[in-house]
């Protein structure tokens, strides 16, 4: 009987978990606008690219970069 009562439940609840799966839309949201000011737009402009060979990290004695080639 209890057993029964478990098969049940479990099923009723996979049941409910794969109709809400299905329910949910698949159309993509809509694109959002995004605006910058000035100054996050000269910000960004000037970040430096990961090729640059301008490197003035230091470390300490001992210690080697992980990320250096």
């Amino acid at each position: 009987m209890i057993y029964s009562i478990a098969v049940i439940g479990g099923l009723s609840i996979a049941i409910f978990t794969l109709s809400g799966l299905l329910s949910i839309s698949s159309e993509p949201a809509p694109a959002s606008s995004a605006t910058f000011d000035k100054k996050t737009m000269k910000i960004i402009k000037n970040f430096r690219t990961s090729t640059s060979g301008n490197d003035s990290l230091t470390l300490p004695a001992g210690r080697s970069n992980p990320f250096a080639e």
